[in-house]
């Protein structure tokens, strides 16, 4: 559907095979390629599969039928602290859709188009606007359970931007740093390395810092984009 196998690089034993598919495909698409070692979705890949009815859970479907594929997967997805903003408009949009009727309803429904799941919305880049969604750590690890993975680690990617990360050796170094303590689980020292950083940019002590980060809820959950 719009798509396929790009072709193949080939360095010694290994063989990457880089495929091309349109958003709307079935998942049954897949079939075609064979089976592998390791599938990667890369970013935005999952994540921007839309329901085309809502409620059908295609990027399940996708999983599970990559799983059929290759028996390991690294799935990267977008989170819930990424596009702040969208995610609240079409979160309540679909708050007000669920008890609207008549022409309200079906005007709610052309405001939607396909972000009627939950985490679901559009974006705009260059005055057009794209379809993409975000998941929580605690539903990514649940949803690749239930397509059949077994042994599933959700980590955080990155946490500033890919494009302020390319442009920055120092970002880059610093982000490393960030990551570490990300996946440990670390909120204390991330916060003090995060206020050891804040006091050298201000070049004073601060006196008092107020907590960051929720103790009760994963550093992947709060701080991965």
């Amino acid at each position: 559907d719009g798509g396929g196998a790009l072709g193949d690089v080939v360095a010694g034993a290994d063989r990457v095979r880089f495929v091309q598919g349109s958003a709307t495909a079935p998942p049954e698409a897949l079939r075609s390629l064979g089976s592998f070692d390791v599938a990667l979705s890369g970013w935005g890949t999952t994540s921007a599969i839309p329901d085309l009815r809502p409620g059908e859970g295609r990027q399940l479907q996708f999983l599970a039928e990559l799983c059929r594929r290759a028996p390991r997967l690294l799935n990267v997805v977008s989170s819930e602290n990424n596009f702040l903003g969208p995610q609240a408009r079409f979160r309540e949009i679909r708050r007000r859709r669920a008890a609207a009727v008549g022409e309200d309803a079906a005007r709610l429904d052309a405001e939607l188009r396909l972000a009627t799941s939950e985490g679901s919305f559009y974006y705009e880049v260059n005055n057009e606007e794209y379809f993409y969604s975000a998941v929580s750590p605690r539903v990514e690890e649940r949803r690749l359970r239930a397509a059949g993975f077994r042994d599933v680690d959700v980590r955080a990617c990155n946490v500033a931007s890919f494009r302020d990360l390319l442009a920055s050796p120092r970002l880059a170094r610093l982000e490393r740093a960030v990551l570490k303590l990300v996946d440990g689980n670390q909120h204390l020292r991330l916060q003090l390395l995060l206020t050891r950083l804040a006091e050298k940019a201000a070049r004073r002590r601060l006196q008092r810092v107020a907590p960051l980060f929720d103790p009760d809820r994963t550093l992947v959950d709060q701080c991965a984009r």
